[in-house]
């Protein structure tokens, strides 16, 4: 039986990320390959973050969104994998790590005084 198992991690990276009080984006770039399964602000910055559940660990698309005209300033990429930032300035944290991040400030806007 086949499972999709990058499915079902990005199942479970957008459930905790939705559960902590993120928004959650994504981004694919039309007549292109270049995509991202998510994109959050996370700490103030606009961060995409792309998970990775199979033996390919590269993500091209991360790295142009991080280094290109794309005005992210920070990529996480979640893996089994080590824990650490890689010479892209990459972030890489395990499959679980989206269950722990600080939950987000809610910024609302100012309420308004309905007229009479």
């Amino acid at each position: 039986m086949y499972v999709n198992e990058g499915a079902v991690v990005e199942s479970c990276i957008s459930q905790a990320l939705v559960s902590n009080g993120y928004r959650i984006h994504f981004y694919s770039k039309p007549n292109s390959s270049l995509k991202m399964d998510f994109v959050i602000s996370y700490k103030g910055h606009l961060t995409a973050l792309e998970t990775r559940s199979g033996k390919t660990k590269i993500s091209g698309s991360l790295l142009m969104l991080t280094s290109g005209d794309y005005k992210v300033e920070r990529g996480i990429k979640i893996a089994d994998g080590p824990v650490g930032v890689d010479g892209h300035g990459i972030l890489h944290l395990p499959l679980f790590a989206p269950c722990f991040f600080d939950i987000p400030r809610i910024e609302t806007a100012p309420s308004r005084t309905p007229r009479k």
